[in-house]
Parts: structure tokens; C-alpha cells; sequence
């Protein structure tokens, strides 16, 4: 069984920025990512109010998160942790690929995960409907229906749009960032439907039809994909009953900190992860030193 002093778990904007700057603080923090470092970045295009004063490729956001873990030589373990427990020996953290590690600070980074926002008639179809874009980059020439009104669905369309035609029902108003808006008004193979509520889909050969509900009456779409951003929880899936009932007590206590999309629901945007990990981390320092002291 390994022992380290502070576990991070997600190596997103939020977790690399919080292990970094323990780094700089004289910390020696682990990070457990079960994906790829990076996290929902790899669902994005452009990100907007960046630190530049311009919209940042999410790509090379992402490369220079891989230069931070390589700079300040944080150790990364590509594991998923599966559950996590507190007794008098700290934090036990169970993990998928074998093994376990104690910790006596833990830091949760994990993001969130998407919600079909009460779209229950969508049936689970595998190759054809998905929460992401990250099996759909490389099609071409495909007709892709996106529901969602926000960043991420108008993020998504600005990537598939580049070799498909995408069409986007958006309920009620538009709610995406207005460089992202432009963009995709600017993409003639994007178009917008707004007023348009989803009634049902149905299979149409190797495709999907799609029917919602609007001002006009119905409106049938047929696709040969259906991209679904309506909405992300937090990602706390590894979080039992038992430990959710300490976890007041042990944030009061400067042992557990969450850190960026997880914890800040409506707010999410890189930047606001990245500097989210930095607080964390100082709050980590200015409890060790406030121990240390007593």
C-alpha cells in the first residue's frame, strides 16, 4: 500500500493547476486521472477570457498542462479511483487497476459528468447518440443534430461543422458565449433552430428522425447522429453514502477540498478551474501551517 501526504484526483485545469502550485509551495502531491490528462478540454474547440485577452484553442491549453506535469515533475498515475473511505489512518482510495494509497489530504477535481436534461425518450443507442464529441472529430460529410442551447453544444457544432452539416434545436433561449455564437453563424453548416422541444426519435435505416415540437407545429429532423448537451452534475459517482456524511466534517477540518467543475456548477470555464486549483491549493498550505503551528 503506497502513502503520500496529498492526493489529487482529475488531472483537468483544476487538479493540474492545484498540484502545481503545491508543487511551488514545497508539497509533493500525486494525481490520479482515469482518462486523459486534459479532461473536458478534449470536448472543446475554443475557449473564451482566456488569460491572453483571445480565444484559446482548447488543444494547446492542453498541451501546455502536459508541459506543467513534465516541468514540475508531478506524479501522474493513469487509474480511476473507485472509492474512497476515512478512518484514523486518513483517506484509503480504492482503485480500479488494483492497489490502494492513503493520503492525509485529498483534493477532488473530477469535473463533471453530462445529464440528458429529462430527455428520457432518447433510447441508448451505441455509435449513434452521445454525450461528446470526441468519437464524432474525425466523421465527414454526415448530417449531426445537436440539442443544447450552451457553450458546449455551440462548441461542439463549431467542431463538427467543419466537415458535416449540424443542426442545432435550441428549447428555449441561446445561452452560449457570444464568440461562439458568431462563429457559428458565420458557418453555413450550421443552422438554428430555436422554440424547438424534443418529442421523440425513432430509427430510420442507419440513421435517426428526430422529431421535436415547436411554435409551427412538428418538425421532423433526420440525422445520422445526435449529440446531447443539456446539462452536466458534478462527478462524485466514486463517493459512497458513508463517506458523503464525513465529508462536511473533514472540509471543516482542512482535509478534503474540492476544486473546479465539481464544485462550481453553473460557473464552468477553464480559467475559472485553473486559478480554482491554485485557491485550493493555498488554502491546503495555510491549514498545514495552521497544524504545524499548534
Amino acid at each position: 500500500m503506497k502513502r503520500t501526504d496529498i492526493a489529487v484526483i482529475g488531472a483537468g485545469p483544476a487538479g493540474v493547476g492545484c498540484a502545481v502550485q503545491l508543487k511551488m509551495l514545497g508539497f509533493n502531491p500525486v494525481v490520479f486521472e482515469r482518462n486523459r490528462v486534459g479532461g473536458l478540454l478534449h470536448e472543446a474547440s475554443l475557449l473564451g477570457n482566456s488569460f491572453s485577452g483571445r480565444a484559446e484553442k482548447a488543444g494547446a491549453l492542453i498541451s501546455a498542462l502536459k508541459m506543467k506535469i513534465r516541468k514540475f515533475g508531478i506524479k501522474l498515475e493513469k487509474n480511476r479511483i473507485t472509492d474512497i473511505s476515512y478512518g484514523a489512518r486518513g483517506f484509503l482510495l480504492e482503485k480500479e487497476h488494483g492497489g490502494k494509497t492513503r493520503c492525509g489530504i485529498l483534493v477532488i477535481a473530477t469535473g463533471t459528468y453530462p445529464e440528458n436534461g429529462g430527455i428520457t425518450a432518447v433510447p441508448a443507442r451505441e455509435n449513434i447518440v452521445f454525450y461528446g464529441i470526441g468519437k464524432l472529430r474525425r466523421v465527414s460529410g454526415m448530417s449531426i443534430a445537436v440539442i443544447g442551447g450552451g457553450d458546449a453544444a455551440f462548441d461542439h457544432s463549431i467542431v463538427l461543422g467543419k466537415n458535416n452539416k449540424v443542426s442545432i434545436f435550441v428549447r428555449d433561449k441561446i445561452s452560449a458565449s457570444d464568440h461562439l455564437v458568431k462563429e457559428v453563424l458565420e458557418n453555413r453548416n450550421i443552422s438554428i433552430f430555436r422554440g424547438f422541444c424534443f418529442k421523440e426519435m425513432v430509427k430510420n435505416g442507419r440513421g435517426i428522425c428526430l422529431v421535436f415540437r415547436g411554435g409551427d407545429g412538428l418538425k421532423e429532423c433526420r440525422a445520422d447522429f445526435l449529440v446531447l448537451a443539456v446539462g452536466r452534475k458534478p462527478e462524485l459517482s466514486f463517493i459512497g453514502p458513508e463517506f458523503r456524511r464525513k465529508m462536511p466534517y473533514l472540509k471543516k477540518n482542512g482535509l478534503i477540498f474540492l476544486a473546479g467543475d465539481v464544485k462550481n456548477r453553473g460557473f464552468r470555464m477553464a480559467s475559472i478551474a485553473w486559478a480554482d486549483g491554485i485557491k485550493a491549493a493555498m488554502e491546503i498550505a495555510a491549514a498545514e501551517s495552521g497544524r504545524d503551528s499548534r
